[in-house]
């Protein structure tokens, strides 16, 4: 997934993610690598990608969503902590909402 700030044909963030079933939470969407090239205004980037992660989680039926930025937790986490993700070791991890009332 690649994010783009309108009008500049520059990515400003991307992550890479798979599908996957664990033996504990079911299907988890993974996502990996998850950076961010915005200098001007990163938080606003992992605000954006952390909204298509959840998005994107919901839409593949996941149950929960387990990520790792590239950069660590440190940079991330205001954006991630903010939208409710737990931290656990050097990943974020969250329930998708649909599944909650399950």
């Amino acid at each position: 997934m690649v994010a783009y700030r309108s009008g500049n044909p520059h990515p400003s963030g991307l992550f890479c993610y798979v599908k996957e079933v664990d033996l504990t939470y079911g299907t988890v969407l993974s996502a990996s690598h998850l950076v961010v090239l915005d200098m001007f205004d990163p938080d606003g980037v992992y605000a954006a990608l952390v909204a298509s992660l959840e998005a994107l989680g919901r839409q593949l039926g996941c149950k929960m969503i387990r990520c790792a930025p590239a950069g660590g937790v440190a940079d991330a986490a205001h954006s991630f902590l903010e939208a409710g993700h737990k931290v656990d070791g050097a990943v974020f991890y969250k329930a998708v909402e649909h599944c909650l009332s399950n």
